[in-house]
């Protein structure tokens, strides 16, 4: 509103802010929430265009009127409480409602009042990071009172350097509300997480990390560049693995370190399954892998994943991609997808075949994470190092007894690559618990 207010597209002679309005922006920068302190800061710009005319903008008056919402509309803000107070307050002062929202506007304009309503700015403007992106940048970062650093090269191969002088906090402040007041207005972003001290944006070609204290020291932003669309054949791998990835298996970890290329490989994995007429489904924290748009994407950020799984099977998809496997409920909407006879790919973090069985097994347990993986691709430097199939047994076990105690029951787990069926690791699980690795 401001930036229409400076450029003369509105003229105000009062801009009158309702104090509910007020309370929800304090409320959102108590939890210190990015869009709470953006919108405090729009306002504070509004107070400072009406004091400070221009030479050819009049001053105006701004006035905070109405009173703060009650426990009861608070309560019930979803369902409109809020709302109607503000209407109530725009009739009242024969005012013109000024909204982003689309459901406020057509109930204002049905009950007479005058509206104009903010859609997203059909034109857009270059994203204020993106002049850091030249040739072969990955990634930004930029840490309050320090240089903004850049990644270049490609996963597995790269460099940091250092591209501007330090940056002092109320630079840093700035960039985050222009961040997130971007992201808010364009047709081609979005704010996927907003919590506490943390902010996570999600731009065409571009996801944007923000931070602040108490959660961080200092402010920090880190943006990086959405991974380049590989096509699955470009990855050279043999038939066997193919017909096996593509086909056959039911169950499949994509595991690595942070930057080694799984987004890459999932996406063209994804591409390539959606062009074979599968129907393939995605639930992401960030959606910001190069996928078809044909692809139906879900946000696990927006919703419990009770409602994901709920979703997505009455979709009835072919394949379903869990992007970013973390925490229990994570594994266990995987092991739900599984035992509901759906294929899933998920997509982990770990450094090594063990560990990816490992962090799978704890999540798990031992039982229910062997039924439903069967194999795991291991990605280093932007490419498929391992690709290993899983088989177990039961058995018993002499290691389980001890002191004249009987053998106990075990859980035996063999991976071998593909094609040449090379046993790559082997394992022993018991009651949940890993016995040992070799």
């Amino acid at each position: 509103m401001s930036r229409k207010i400076d450029s003369k597209e509105l003229v105000p002679e009062e801009v009158i802010i309702h104090e509910a309005v007020m309370a929800e922006l304090e409320s959102q920068a108590n939890k210190n929430r990015e869009t709470g302190y953006a919108g405090l800061e729009e306002v504070k710009r509004i107070r400072e265009l009406g004091e400070s005319p221009g030479p050819e903008r009049a001053g105006f008056k701004v006035s905070f009127k109405g009173s703060r919402p009650t426990d009861f509309e608070i309560r019930y803000a979803k369902a409109g409480e809020i709302d109607s107070l503000i209407r109530k307050l725009a009739i009242d002062e024969n005012a013109t409602l000024i909204t982003a929202d689309k459901v406020q506007s057509l109930v204002a304009e049905s009950k007479g009042l005058s509206v104009i309503l903010f859609e997203y700015e059909q034109e857009e403007n270059p994203f204020v990071l993106e002049k850091y992106f030249c040739e072969g940048v990955l990634s930004v970062f930029l840490r309050e009172g320090f240089p903004v650093k850049i990644l270049k090269g490609k996963p597995g191969d790269s460099r940091r350097e250092d591209v501007s002088e330090p940056i002092d906090r109320e630079s840093m402040k700035a960039l985050a509300k222009g961040i997130i007041d971007e992201a808010n207005s364009r047709t081609d972003s979005v704010v996927e997480i907003d919590r506490k001290g943390f902010a996570l944006a999600q731009f065409k070609d571009f996801r944007v990390v923000i931070s602040r204290p108490p959660l961080s020291d200092v402010y920090e932003i880190s943006c990086h560049r959405v991974s380049k669309a590989f096509s699955f054949q470009e990855y050279g791998l043999v038939e066997e693995q193919v017909k096996h990835i593509c086909e056959e298996a039911k169950g499949v970890l994509i595991a690595g370190v942070p930057g080694c290329g799984k987004t890459s490989l999932v996406s063209s994995l994804v591409n390539h399954l959606h062009s074979s007429g599968r129907l393939v489904k995605t639930a992401e924290a960030s959606r910001d892998a190069p996928i078809d748009k044909g692809v139906s994407r879900y946000s696990d950020s927006q919703s419990s994943n009770t409602d994901l799984l709920e979703l997505l099977l009455q979709g009835r998809p072919d394949v379903v991609l869990l992007d970013d496997l973390k925490s229990g409920e994570d594994f266990r909407l995987f092991s739900d997808l599984r035992f509901s006879g759906v294929r899933v790919l998920g997509v982990l973090d770990a450094g090594s075949l063990q560990d990816a069985l490992w962090k799978t097994v704890s999540r798990l347990g031992a039982e229910n994470a062997l039924s439903c993986i069967d194999t795991i691709v291991l990605m280093d430097q932007g490419v498929p190092s391992i690709i290993a199939v899983l088989r177990w047994t039961c058995c018993q076990d002499n290691k389980l007894g001890g002191d004249g105690s009987p053998p106990g029951s075990a859980i035996k787990v063999i991976a071998e690559s593909i094609p040449c069926r090379k046993k790559l690791l082997e394992a022993s699980f018991a009651s949940e618990n890993l016995l040992f690795m070799k």
